[in-house]
């Protein structure tokens, strides 16, 4: 007797071969000093934490690429920049109007930041808004702060490992696997 995907039966076993199976690559960019971020990553080993963690086990053919930006400021710059402007991130979203309450002036969309006491838009994965970290990349889904990435990674991943998969995001063929390069802005298996 086996059991594959929860059903029995006799005789033998055929699993699909790991090269059918989807693959999901997200890219993850945080900051050594960064406590938003060490809900992912645990900042003296490198290794994911919780909720990474927690995806890693469940999706076998999930990736996650991480990339220190804060301490390595040049990785910023020559990796998370470029991303951020493909995908159309702008640097900061704040109306000029001041607030005190989300009621209070903002538009639909926007809330009121309590520190800035400005109305900053409310990020989405298809409409990212501010640079910062901890972000999360996955395909052309952009994932800025831990409760975005909270909030939304696992769904996208279903979404993509539901479409054939994606592969890592880059911008030079440097932030790709042996074998891989970099083509369109994703890593591709050299041909």
């Amino acid at each position: 007797m086996y059991k594959y995907n929860g059903k029995e039966g006799c005789g033998i076993s055929v699993a699909p071969s790991v090269s059918e199976i989807p693959k999901v690559c997200a890219s993850f960019f945080w900051g050594l000093n960064c406590q938003h971020c060490h809900a992912f990553i645990n900042p003296s080993t490198k290794e994911f934490i919780g909720l990474f963690k927690n995806l890693l086990d469940k999706y076998p053919t999930l990736e996650i690429r991480e990339t220190e930006v804060q301490i390595n400021y040049p990785a910023f710059t020559a990796k998370l920049i470029p991303l951020y402007n493909l995908y159309s991130v702008p640097e900061a979203c704040v109306q000029g109007d001041s607030c005190t309450t989300d009621d209070d002036g903002c538009s639909s969309g926007w809330y009121c930041h309590s520190g800035a006491k400005k109305c900053i838009k409310k990020s989405t994965p298809d409409n990212a808004c501010g640079w910062g970290i901890p972000t999360l990349i996955i395909g052309n889904k952009v994932m800025i702060g831990d409760s975005l990435i909270t909030e939304d990674a696992e769904t996208i991943i279903q979404n993509y490992l539901s479409m054939g998969g994606v592969s890592c995001n880059c911008t030079t063929n440097t932030d790709c696997s042996s074998g891989e390069e970099c083509k369109n802005n994703l890593c591709k298996k050299k041909v």
